[in-house]
């Protein structure tokens, strides 16, 4: 594959980058689906792990075999299945990951690593919005992007549906991006592709909710049309400071991997 888009849940490639999907603008790719494993949907789709997540990998690969990508289910649980409830003590927007994540930050590490040995560019999320499980992943992205020798690209691109109600807030700035060090880039897309995408996901919204993410990629005016943005990362000794300061879960992933033995490969399988 050229290109891997990683994706912590099912829908969340399509609803933020289905236009650079559509239109192959990376080469041929593969998208990561790393907490698969769900609870969340309408409630007509009732509360069976197992049926939701049948119905959302049923509607995954609806819309990559449309667009003619690969997709790959992880079958990590997701917040809401370790213990996360919205409302909650332990709610699921706007915390940094607590320890009970750390096994599942190191298994999703794990299985990142081992996708994008071969690839030229990936992609991962800003984390807009402060999801829990967006975190994990944007986080184990900035540490990764600091592997100067691991040959790849990395974007980081605006998590959908939330960067509609949070456009300037949480997530761009977790990761520098502003001043000079990573420079916005726009990608044209079809809306009717794009919104025929998003709404292809109906155990989790409806049309309307599929509009206004197109209608979102109206505002981005630079190169008129509808676009959406990623970041790519062309100052490593910045994000290296960065995740130097800000690993992983506060520190916490690297205690366990000392615990377990735990030896992780860069991306090009050398020796960290």
């Amino acid at each position: 594959m050229d290109c891997v888009i990683v994706s912590p849940h099912v829908d969340d490639a399509f609803l933020s980058l289905g236009g650079l999907l559509s239109k192959k603008q990376f080469g041929t790719a593969l998208v990561l689906n790393l907490f698969s494993q769900s609870k969340y949907a309408k409630p007509r789709y009732g509360d069976s792990v197992k049926e939701i997540g049948k119905e959302r990998r049923r509607e995954e690969l609806i819309n990559a075999a449309a667009v003619g990508c690969a997709v790959e289910f992880s079958g990590l649980p997701e917040a809401g299945l370790r213990g996360y409830q919205i409302g909650a003590d332990g709610k699921i927007w706007g915390d940094n990951p607590s320890r009970r994540d750390i096994e599942v930050a190191i298994e999703a590490e794990r299985r990142i690593l081992d996708r994008i040995r071969d690839a030229k560019d990936v992609f991962f999320p800003l984390a807009i919005g402060r999801h829990v499980d967006h975190m994990i992943v944007s986080k184990i992205g900035i540490e990764t992007a600091t592997r100067k020798n691991s040959g790849l690209n990395f974007h980081f691109y605006e998590d959908m549906p939330y960067a509609i109600h949070s456009p300037s807030r949480a997530g761009y700035l977790d990761i520098g991006l502003s001043g000079h060090q990573m420079h916005p880039k726009m990608l044209r897309f079809n809306p009717v592709t794009k919104f025929r995408l998003c709404s292809n996901y109906i155990s989790q919204f409806n049309q309307y909710d599929a509009l206004r993410i197109v209608l979102y990629g109206k505002q981005m005016r630079v190169l008129g049309g509808f676009n959406e943005r990623i970041w790519s990362v062309n100052d490593y000794e910045y994000l290296g400071a960065l995740a130097t300061k800000e690993p992983i879960i506060n520190g916490a992933v690297r205690e366990i991997r000392d615990k377990h033995q735990y030896s992780r490969l860069t991306a090009k399988g050398h020796e960290n």
